[in-house]
């Protein structure tokens, strides 16, 4: 290996400082890496509780961060959605879906909040979820969630990195 050599290779690091000098509310990239580590611990907690408590019923990470992403964006892009509790953040609100979706999963009913509303496609499924809105007991469980993880607001779910991993196939 010491014998390997390269032309045009630049071994620069770029700067961090453009990052740093942000002057709008997004987060800086280690601040994201840190929240979306901390979501994934309180979601990785959450299912070892849910499936420990239900074993015929079990869930996984990726439908937990699934359902995260979504109501996040949902949240940002819903109006009604800022009617019902306008003083949560995103995360708050994302937490708060979580734990309905495990109501929901558990088997207790959840009301629909926005009747009026259509349902929602999303590729080739109708996403009937998009009607219903967290309890008031599923966002005091989220506020609780946010406390014990320490978790905080964030503006836009595409700042975090709580994507699926997907192999990428390169024929070469």
């Amino acid at each position: 290996m010491d014998k390997l050599e390269f032309e045009n290779f630049e071994n620069e690091r770029p700067s961090i400082a453009s990052q740093e000098d942000k002057t709008d509310d997004s987060l800086s990239q280690a601040d994201a890496i840190d929240l979306s580590n901390r979501i994934i611990v309180a979601l990785r907690n959450k299912v070892i509780e849910f499936n420990k408590a239900n074993p015929k019923k079990r869930v996984i990470l990726s439908q937990l961060k699934e359902v995260y992403r979504r109501g996040a964006t949902m949240r940002s892009s819903d109006p009604n959605s800022m009617s019902i509790a306008p003083d949560l953040g995103n995360a708050v609100w994302a937490m708060a879906r979580v734990n309905m979706f495990l109501r929901m999963k558990y088997g207790d009913k959840v009301a629909m909040a926005n009747k009026g509303k259509a349902a929602v496609r999303k590729g080739s499924y109708i996403d009937v979820s998009a009607n219903w809105d967290p309890s008031e007991e599923d966002l005091l469980q989220a506020k609780k969630d946010m406390e014990e993880h320490r978790l905080f607001n964030f503006d836009d779910i595409s700042e975090l990195y709580l994507e699926e991993y997907q192999k990428i196939d390169i024929e070469y």
